[in-house]
């Protein structure tokens, strides 16, 4: 994400940054990985990322923290992912700082968040959407493994009402057989099975 002009030190706000990064992750060819390197990452706004349908994605963030800042709005999550498939989160430190929640993620399936800590979130520590039922945007599948929420007064994780999605969506180039390929080697090498 440092190649994206975002701030390792947590000095700079690197929301539109990281934001960029991922989307970037997202149109790429095969399963990208944005890493964080280990970097506490400054946030004043969510870092988006959206698909123009729900066969886009394939993309992991990983190895750091995200601090909101004291401006974060409160009716926002740290990281807003919509309209994807194959989207991973694993090992990320998410500071709330009682402004916000954590993650939403909404129409989005085929997903997994794993060991990443959740602190301090006032709404919900992932907030998600099992849509299902809506043929154009599907959301299914969302695997929690091995995280922890601490210091709370939110939900930890809440299912959200079908139908809410209406994420910012720019377009973006649709995934390939090659993505689809690799997404099922992927979840074999998961849990045993290519679904």
């Amino acid at each position: 994400v440092d190649a994206f002009g975002a701030d390792p030190t947590g000095t700079k706000d690197s929301s539109a940054a990281i934001s960029a990064a991922l989307q970037h992750a997202i149109a790429a060819p095969g399963i990208a990985t944005v890493h964080l390197d280990g970097g506490t990452y400054l946030l004043a706004n969510p870092v988006v990322a959206a698909g123009a349908a729900a066969v886009e994605g394939f993309a992991t963030i990983q190895d750091g923290s995200l601090t909101a800042g004291p401006t974060f709005p409160q009716d926002r999550y740290m990281l807003e992912l919509y309209k994807l498939k194959g989207m991973a989160v694993d090992r990320v430190f998410f500071h709330s700082g009682h402004r916000g929640g954590a993650m939403r993620i909404d129409s989005t399936m085929q997903s997994t968040v794993t060991r990443s800590y959740f602190h301090e979130f006032a709404s919900h520590g992932i907030y998600g959407s099992d849509d299902y039922q809506n043929a154009s945007w599907p959301g299914h599948e969302l695997i929690v493994d091995s995280c922890w929420f601490e210091e709370w007064p939110g939900t930890e994780i809440h299912k959200m009402p079908a139908g809410t999605c209406a994420p910012p969506s720019p377009p973006l180039a649709r995934a390939t057989e090659q993505d689809l390929t690799l997404l099922s080697a992927r979840c074999r090498q998961t849990n045993g099975h290519g679904d």
